[in-house]
């Protein structure tokens, strides 16, 4: 059985045993603490359970940049949510999961966004501009995680 669902109306324990897989996409837009749902569901998860996470992250200097800043800010990311692969993998793991593989998809999923995204406005422009120059400065990626609770 699949369940679409809203994560963030999802209570973690709702999912005790009936669950034995997650994937969550975009979950630095959701939550106020992507780290406190991560650990909450993987808690929750019987052993064996799977997690699939497709999200945002960010270079360790990019909580005080400005550009990120003001991106996060414009697409309602909370700055609680800023944080690296080493974090979210170390969050994981700390949980009680272990990470079988991480990727990048930054190309395939920002570039590729930048160069296909027709959309008119200045909010789609901006976005994309800031995107560019954040790709550009190594602060922004694209990345999927895949772990099993342990």
């Amino acid at each position: 059985t699949v369940v679409a669902a809203r994560a963030e109306a999802v209570s973690p324990t709702a999912l005790a045993g009936a669950v034995t897989a997650v994937v969550c996409v975009d979950a630095a837009y959701h939550f106020a603490s992507r780290r406190r749902w991560l650990v909450d569901v993987i808690e929750q998860l019987p052993r064996g359970g799977r997690l699939g996470l497709a999200d945002l992250v960010f270079a360790a200097r990019a909580a005080g940049s400005w550009r990120i800043g003001g991106l996060a800010r414009l697409v309602h990311i909370p700055a609680a949510n800023l944080e690296t692969t080493d974090h979210i993998e170390t969050v994981i793991a700390g949980a009680g999961a272990r990470v079988r593989w991480s990727e990048s998809a930054g190309e395939a999923v920002l570039d590729g966004f930048c160069r296909e995204i027709r959309a008119p406005g200045l909010p789609v422009a901006l976005t994309r501009r800031m995107i560019r120059l954040a790709r550009h400065g190594r602060l922004v990626d694209y990345r999927l995680i895949g772990a099993v609770r342990e």
